[in-house]
């Protein structure tokens, strides 16, 4: 409940450095930029793809999320909205009585878990503050992975971005990358580079 209406306001990057959705909307359409974000059962993920020479600006606008994340309220009741009606397509398909029907039955335990309308209440209730301590204690900063995919003529210049932008330490700078090695290991951090072969000028950042 709390984790996907988290990933749809997550899911559209605003921070307290660009706090309108609608105009980093704009600015990646300008730059023909791709976004989408998702959730399932063990991770939320949310990702912008474009082009490499944009990749700066795509590092800028997902590291302040992940850091100083806030919510842009016009679209508070929207998303909100937007979650409710996901879960009533889920309870208007024609399987969805009878599938509810065979997980109460095989699954007693967990039949909360298919209860769509019960999450529908739950999320209905929910106001802004609860997002925040949701955010606060289980999505920043805790078990967050960040991938980023670039040519393969662009790894120094990305570990170097990613540097600036989320703050990976890297003890060796003057070694030269070898693929795949973790160039830096900790209890709280790992960065590993697998080597991309393609040198088409796209990146994601995830």
């Amino acid at each position: 409940e709390l984790t996907h209406y988290v990933e749809h306001l997550m899911g559209r990057f605003t921070s307290k450095k660009y706090k309108n959705h609608k105009e980093i909307s704009n600015e990646l359409n300008k730059r023909g930029a791709i976004t989408n974000a998702s959730v399932d059962e063990y991770e939320t993920k949310f990702w912008i793809q474009g082009f490499y020479k944009d990749i700066e600006y795509f590092m800028d606008i997902l590291s302040n999320t992940i850091k100083d994340f806030e919510i842009d309220m016009t679209l508070a009741k929207k998303e909100k909205n937007a979650v409710i009606q996901e879960l009533r397509n889920y309870i208007s398909d024609s399987t969805y009585t009878f599938e509810m029907k065979i997980w109460k039955y095989m699954y007693t335990k967990y039949a909360y878990q298919y209860d769509h309308q019960m999450h529908i209440n739950n999320i209905k209730r929910f106001r802004i503050q609860d997002i925040y301590n949701f955010i606060q204690k289980h999505v920043l900063l805790h078990n967050i992975v960040v991938s980023i995919s670039c040519p393969v003529n662009k790894v120094s210049n990305t570990l170097k971005l990613a540097k600036k932008y989320f703050d990976i330490p890297n003890k060796n700078k003057k070694q030269q990358i070898k693929y795949p090695i973790y160039q830096y290991d900790s209890k709280y951090m790992k960065v590993l580079y697998i080597k991309n072969h393609s040198k088409i000028e796209n990146a994601t950042v995830r």
